[in-house]
């Protein structure tokens, strides 16, 4: 079968859908939250996408057959290189991961042993997937902070107790998208606008705008 020019274009915007976070969120993929190390009495809380979230994007734009990937090591590092077919043939991205701890206190050497190699095949497999864009627009969300009460709990603003992953995870996603986006766009060209008192203002007069309307 030929392949025309429109089909090609097609193709190539539809990668474009990789670093969508708008796409990501029409087919049910949403930023997970967890909550930093910090000692302090508030804790920052951080937004990622897991591996099997990835997996989904890629599947999604990409096909099942439209992408692969493999792991290697290098020097002593895990790399994961991730391999998507286009129009103008396979192109590779990879990039590397490290093992995380576990926090379980006991834990047996083999089961310790499986899970870093785990975490390092995670951890590289979702860094090589920001080589494609994907979490890549995670950096730039609005920091959040909350009071940290110990044992994976923390306090919102409102009193609330948030217990766990899940819980937390809920209600960082439902911050206001409208107000994530100028937060982002600001970010995005901070330099810009800190040169621009009145883009900076304007911006901001348009955020208090948002929140005094819900």
């Amino acid at each position: 079968m030929t392949q025309t020019k429109q089909d090609t274009d097609k193709e190539d915007v539809e990668l474009f859908k990789l670093s969508d976070p708008n796409f990501h969120a029409e087919i049910g993929i949403f930023p997970k939250w967890r909550v930093g190390d910090s000692a302090g009495p508030k804790n920052e809380i951080y937004p990622y996408y897991e591996a099997d979230q990835c997996e989904e994007i890629l599947d999604a734009v990409c096909g099942i057959a439209g992408w692969g990937c493999e792991y290697r090591e290098v020097a002593g590092m895990l790399f994961c290189s991730i391999q998507v077919i286009t129009p103008d043939g396979i192109i590779e991205k990879s990039d590397a991961g490290g093992a995380r701890g576990s926090r379980k206190k006991s834990i047996e050497a083999v089961d310790k042993a499986t899970f870093e190699a785990k975490t390092a095949a995670s951890g590289a497999f979702v860094r090589a997937a920001a080589k494609w864009g994907i979490g890549r627009h995670l950096s730039l969300l609005p920091k959040i902070q909350l009071k940290n009460l110990g044992q994976g709990k923390v306090q919102t603003p409102s009193g609330d107790t948030l217990d766990g992953p899940a819980a937390l995870s809920s209600w960082c996603n439902k911050i206001d998208p409208s107000i994530s986006n100028l937060v982002m766009i600001y970010n995005m060209n901070k330099e810009m606008f800190d040169k621009n008192e009145r883009a900076k203002a304007t911006l901001t007069e348009m955020k208090e705008l948002l929140k005094g309307g819900k």
